[in-house]
């Protein structure tokens, strides 16, 4: 670690926090239910990734400049979204310095995407950038198209694969939802 510059050190100690947090919720959220089978809020924010209260049609908003497919399918701004659900998968993501790449924590249940959405009027706007990833956990780093801003407020989101996971495509790859109807998304500012 000697070699390792201060920025480094922060960041793998963000990550290794966030793993044994993660892995600390996973397993206190396995011992909370309900009568009936309803989960409460907290367990049910362990197995999203975070407690949004941002409503999944907020993400009709969202445009990509990934891809000119994912522009064309994107023009009128909507995004279909609903359409793919998971009770296990989620991601996790600190303050972090500005720049060209966002680290997460993700956990996703099948092949899917890591993507890095801006802020747009408080709700996941354009994305600056998008990681093919899963079946798995580990630490994810999703380079940007464009970076992150000091004081800036990011969100980091999975979103489903439409089977194509060479291409990133908005219209298609939609966010995918978490088992309380939400987009699994985690928000997080750029220092």
């Amino acid at each position: 670690m000697n070699g390792m510059s201060e920025t480094n050190k922060v960041v793998l100690a963000a990550i290794l926090g966030i793993i044994i947090g993660f892995g600390f919720g996973r397993f206190s959220a396995n011992s909370v239910a309900l009568e009936g089978g309803a989960s409460r809020t907290s367990t049910s924010s362990v197995e999203t990734g975070a407690t949004s209260t941002v409503p999944a049609a907020a993400q009709s908003a969202a445009t990509s400049p990934l891809t000119t497919e994912s522009q064309d399918a994107a023009e009128d701004s909507t995004v279909a979204t609903g359409e793919q659900t998971s009770k296990t998968s989620a991601v996790s993501a600190v303050d972090q310095a500005a720049g060209r790449t966002v680290t997460a924590l993700a956990t996703l249940d099948r092949q899917g995407w890591v993507v890095v959405h801006e802020q747009t009027a408080g709700v996941p706007g354009r994305v600056l950038g998008a990681k093919p990833f899963g079946p798995a956990t580990a630490s994810v780093v999703v380079s940007l198209l464009r970076g992150t801003v000091a004081g800036a407020t990011y969100y980091v989101m999975l979103h489903s694969d439409d089977g194509d996971i060479n291409d990133f495509n908005l219209a298609k790859d939609v966010p995918l939802l978490g088992a309380n109807g939400l987009p699994i998304m985690m928000v997080f500012r750029a220092q």
